[in-house]
C-alpha cells in the first residue's frame, strides 16, 4: 500500500514529519500495521517523534468523526501523507497529519497540531458536513420537532418531518430493530440506541445512529447520528490497511477478523466481552472452538470466505443461560482479491426476551392470564375454516356476566378485576382440556369448544360452565354472588366468523333477556331477527345517499334551579320511509358494525353547528347557546379530524366556543395518549370537550385526572338508580362534589322525573337534560322552545 517508494519518496515523507511537527503540537503517536497505538522506533524518535505514544491527541482523536481520520489515512496511503481538520466532542479544532512510513519504519505517525486563531475563525464561519441532528418526538414516536440538520443529513425539511413517524423513513430490514429500541426507551424510560438505515429525500439511503432518552412523560429527545462513512469503512475494511481496528473498537457489537484460512486473526474488545460471557473468560482461541465450530456459525463464516454474504440468529447456551446472537458475516477483498471475512457477533438476548414478553402481551389479557380479544378471533377464523373443510361442528359460548356493574359501583373497579380474574379461572376450570378461553373484552368471555356437533352436548358444556359460579367469590373480604347469562352457537358451513360471533352474542342477549343466568341457543327466531337486522343494514346505507333522512335532533341541556335552556345535545335520528322516526339506538350499532357511524357523525356535526349558528341571537348574561355532539372513536382517530371540524365550523359560519365534542370513556380506552392529542387540539380551536356515559367504564377518576375535559355527564344509569338508596345518592353526589372540585361542569343525563330532577338540584347538580324537559326535537322546534326562554314540558317548573 502507498503511493511513495524509493529513497526520494522516504526523504520526502520524512520533511513533511519534519514539516508537521514544527507546527504547536496537541501530541504525536504511531500506529503499526494493524493500527493500533505503538511506542517509536529510534529512527523516528532521532527526528522529534516522541517515544511514547501522546495520550492527549490519543484523547481529542477518540471522540472525534472517524469519518475524518479514516480519510487521512486513506490520503497517506495513496500519496504518503494524509491531512484533515477535526473537532472533537468538546468543539476543539485540530488539525491532524498522518505520515505513511511503514515502508521504513512499519508505522504511521500522527501529529495533532493546534490551528492558527485565523485558521479556526476560519473554520468556524465556513458551513461543515452535518453529522447529527437532534429531535423531539412524543411517545407514538412523531417527531415534534426536529433542527436543521437534518436537511444537510438528509435532504428532509424540517416541516417535511413533523408529525410522522421513523417509520416513514427507515428501511423495511431495521423496522423490527427500531421498534424494539424504541419500546425499551420508553418502557425502561432508559437510553436506547440503534444502527439503521434512513431514506434520504432523493430515495438513497443512509446509515444512522439513534440515541434516545426520555426526558418527560410525553417527551423523547432523539440524536441521529451520521455513521455512514463507519458503515462504507467496514463493508470494505481492510485490516491495518484501512484502520479496521480503528473503527471497530469503539463499536458495541462484538467484531471478529477472519483471514482466508478461517482463523480468528482479530477481535474487538465487544467480541472479548461477549467470549468472557459465553466461554467463562477462557482465552479467544476457545472462542474459536466453542462458538465458530457451531454449525450456524460456521455455515456462516463459510458462506463469507466464499463471496457470500450470510446473516443468521444463533442461540448459543453458556451454563443455565441462553444467548440470542445476531450473526452477520460479509466478505473482505483486498484491491480486488479475497482477504478472509469479517463477522459481527450482536447479543440481543435481552430484545429477543423483550420480543416474547411483547408476543405474551398481544396474545393473553394481562388481568385474567386468558387469551385477549385479537388471539380469540383468530381461533375462531380458524375454527370457520375447519367447518368449511368438513371437519366437525364446533359450539361457541358467549359469556356475558350478570350485574357486574353493581360490583363496580359498590366495591370498586379493583374489586371488578379481582372478579374478573377468579371468573375466568372457574371458566378454564369447568370446561374441556381442550377448549379455548378467551376475553372479549370488560365482562364478556367466549369459548370456544371442537369438536362438538349437538345441541345437546353444546347446552351440556354451558350449563356446567354456568353451575361453576354458584359458590361465592371472597373478594375484598366480602362474599360475592354472581351468574352468568351464556349464549351458544353452533359453527355451520357457510357461515363466516362474523355470522358465529354475532349468532352467539345475540343468543347471550337472549338470555339476558330472559331473567339473566339462563343459557339460550342460537335459533331460527333469532336467526329471522338478524336477517331482520341485515336488511335494516342495506336501507341504513341507502339512507345516507339520500339527504335528509338522517339528521341531528336537539334535546334541551337546562339550568336545573331555573329550568333555562343553557345547552342541545344533537342527537342522531332516522326518518325511516316505512318504520317512521327512529332513534339512534335502533341503527346506531349497526351503523357501527359496517363502518357507517362516520358519515353519520360528520352529517349530524354539519347539522349542529347550523343549529349552533342559528342560536346565535339567543346568548344570554350566560353566554352562548352550546350545542353538544358525539364523536365516535373512528372519528376521533381520523389523522384529519381536527382540520375537518374546523371547516366545518367555518362553512356553518358557528362560533367554534359553542359546540362542545363528546366522547365516552370507552372510545378513550384504546388510545389514551392519541385521544387526549386529539382533544386539546379541538379545544385549541376553541370548542369545549366532555366525557358522555359517565362511570360506565373503567378507570374513570384516572381519566379525569389527566385527559382535557371540560364537562362531565353523569351516566343516564345513575339517574335512574337515584332514589332507589342511600349508596345510589352517595355516588352520585360523589361524582358532583368531585367534578365541581376539579373545574367540570356537570351535567346529569337521564332526568324523568320532578323527583329526580329535585335530589339532583338538592346535590347541587348545575345542569341536566331527559324528558322530564323535552324529548329530542327537530331543529325548528327547537328553536321555538329556545325562544320560549325555558323548558316548558309539562309541569316541570311545579
Amino acid at each position: 500500500m502507498g503511493g511513495h517508494d524509493g529513497g526520494s519518496a522516504s526523504n520526502d515523507l520524512e520533511s513533511a514529519l519534519t514539516s508537521a511537527l514544527d507546527a504547536p503540537a496537541l501530541g504525536v503517536f504511531c500506529t503499526d500495521p494493524r493500527s493500533l497505538p505503538c511506542d517509536t522506533p529510534i529512527e523516528l524518535q532521532e527526528l522529534g517523534v516522541p517515544p511514547h505514544p501522546s495520550r492527549e491527541a490519543l484523547d481529542l482523536l477518540s471522540t472525534a468523526d472517524v469519518g475524518d481520520t479514516l480519510r487521512a489515512l486513506r490520503q497517506a496511503g495513496r500519496e504518503g501523507v494524509g491531512q484533515v481538520d477535526v473537532t472533537n466532542a468538546d468543539g476543539h479544532i485540530a488539525r491532524v497529519t498522518v505520515v505513511d512510513l511503514r515502508d521504513r519504519s512499519g508505522v504511521h505517525v500522527w501529529v495533532v497540531a493546534e490551528l492558527a486563531s485565523d485558521e479556526i475563525e476560519h473554520r468556524q464561519g465556513a458551513p461543515r458536513g452535518v453529522r447529527s441532528f437532534s429531535a423531539r418526538r412524543n411517545r407514538l414516536a412523531e417527531f415534534m420537532s426536529v433542527d436543521d440538520g437534518i436537511t444537510d443529513l438528509l435532504g428532509w425539511q424540517p416541516a417535511e418531518i413533523l408529525g410522522r413517524t421513523a417509520l416513514d423513513f427507515l428501511h423495511p430490514g431495521d423496522i423490527e430493530r427500531s421498534i424494539d429500541a424504541w419500546v425499551d426507551v420508553i418502557e425502561r424510560a432508559a437510553v436506547s440506541h440503534n444502527r439503521c438505515r434512513w431514506r434520504r429525500k432523493d430515495g438513497s439511503w443512509r446509515w444512522v445512529e439513534v440515541f434516545n432518552e426520555v426526558v418527560d412523560d410525553d417527551t423523547i429527545v432523539s440524536r441521529v447520528v451520521d455513521v455512514q462513512a463507519e458503515m462504507d469503512a467496514l463493508a470494505e475494511a481492510r485490516l491495518g490497511q484501512e484502520g479496521f481496528a480503528t473503527l471497530t473498537e469503539a463499536l458495541p457489537i462484538g467484531v471478529a477478523q477472519i483471514d482466508v484460512e478461517g482463523r480468528l486473526v482479530y477481535a474487538n474488545d465487544a467480541l472479548i466481552e461477549l467470549n468472557e460471557r459465553l466461554n467463562g473468560g477462557a482465552d479467544l482461541t476457545d472462542f474459536v472452538a466453542a462458538t465458530c465450530h457451531n454449525p450456524v456459525v460456521e455455515a456462516a463464516i463459510a458462506a463469507a470466505l466464499n463471496g457470500q454474504s450470510a446473516d443468521s440468529l444463533v442461540t448459543l447456551d453458556a451454563g443455565s443461560k441462553t444467548y440470542s446472537i445476531q450473526l452477520r458475516a460479509r466478505p473482505l477483498t483486498v484491491d480486488g482479491e479475497p482477504a478472509g471475512a469479517m463477522a459481527t457477533f450482536d447479543d440481543i438476548s435481552e430484545a429477543k426476551a423483550l420480543e416474547r414478553e411483547l408476543h405474551v402481551r398481544a396474545t393473553i389479557d394481562p388481568l385474567t392470564g386468558v387469551a385477549n380479544r385479537a388471539s380469540t378471533l383468530d381461533r375462531l377464523d380458524s375454527t370457520v375454516t375447519l367447518t368449511e373443510a368438513g371437519s366437525t361442528r364446533s359450539a361457541v359460548l358467549f359469556i356475558d356476566l350478570d350485574h357486574f356493574k353493581h360490583v363496580n359501583d359498590s366495591m370498586g373497579h379493583g374489586a371488578g378485576d379481582e372478579l374478573l380474574l377468579a371468573i375466568a379461572g372457574r371458566i378454564r376450570g369447568s370446561v374441556r382440556d381442550v377448549d379455548f378461553v378467551g376475553r372479549m373484552g370488560g365482562d364478556e368471555f367466549l369459548v370456544i369448544c371442537p369438536a362438538i356437533d349437538t345441541e345437546d352436548e353444546a347446552h351440556r358444556l354451558a350449563t356446567r360452565v354456568q353451575q361453576a359460579m354458584i359458590d361465592p367469590f371472597a373478594i375484598g373480604g366480602r362474599s360475592v354472588h354472581t351468574s352468568l347469562s351464556i349464549g351458544v352457537a353452533l359453527s355451520e358451513p357457510g357461515l363466516s366468523t362474523t355470522e358465529l360471533l354475532a349468532a352467539a352474542d345475540a343468543a347471550a342477549y337472549e338470555a339476558k333477556a330472559m331473567g339473566r343466568n339462563a343459557v339460550h341457543m342460537f335459533d331460527q327466531a333469532m336467526r329471522h331477527r338478524s336477517a331482520e337486522r341485515l336488511e335494516l343494514t342495506g336501507e341504513l346505507q341507502d339512507a345516507l345517499d339520500h339527504p335528509g333522512e338522517i339528521g341531528a335532533y336537539f334535546q334541551p341541556v337546562v339550568d336545573l334551579g331555573t329550568t333555562e335552556i343553557t345547552a342541545f345535545e344533537a342527537l342522531a335520528r332516522w326518518h325511516h320511509p316505512s318504520r317512521g322516526l327512529l332513534s339512534a339506538g335502533a341503527f346506531i350499532d349497526v351503523a357501527e358494525d359496517i363502518g357507517l357511524e362516520v358519515p353519520i357523525g360528520w352529517q349530524i356535526l354539519e347539522d349542529a353547528a347550523a343549529f349552533a349558528r342559528d342560536c346565535l341571537p339567543f346568548a344570554s348574561d350566560r353566554g352562548q347557546i352550546g350545542v353538544n355532539v358525539n364523536m365516535s372513536v373512528r372519528q376521533l382517530n381520523d389523522a384529519n379530524v381536527v382540520d375537518r371540524v374546523a371547516d366545518v365550523i367555518e362553512r356553518a359560519g358557528a362560533d367554534p366556543s359553542q359546540l362542545c365534542i363528546e366522547v365516552t370513556e370507552r372510545t378513550l380506552v384504546a388510545d389514551i395518549d392519541a385521544g387526549s392529542k386529539t382533544l386539546s387540539a379541538l379545544r385549541g380551536l376553541g370548542l369545549k370537550t366532555a366525557i358522555d356515559d359517565f362511570g360506565t367504564g373503567h378507570s374513570s377518576l384516572s381519566y379525569l385526572r389527566t385527559l382535557p375535559f371540560d364537562t362531565i355527564k353523569i351516566d343516564m344509569s345513575f339517574t335512574q338508580t337515584l332514589l332507589e338508596g342511600d349508596d345510589s345518592m352517595a355516588i352520585v353526589g360523589g361524582i358532583i362534589r368531585m367534578g365541581q372540585a376539579m373545574g367540570r361542569e356537570i351535567i346529569a343525563e337521564g332526568i324523568e322525573s320532578r323527583e329526580q330532577m329535585a335530589a339532583l338540584h338538592g346535590l347541587r347538580c348545575p345542569l341536566g337534560q331527559g324528558y322530564l324537559f323535552a324529548p329530542a326535537l327537530e331543529p325548528g322546534a327547537a328553536i321555538d322552545l329556545l325562544r320560549s326562554g325555558v323548558a316548558n314540558r309539562a309541569d316541570v317548573a311545579r
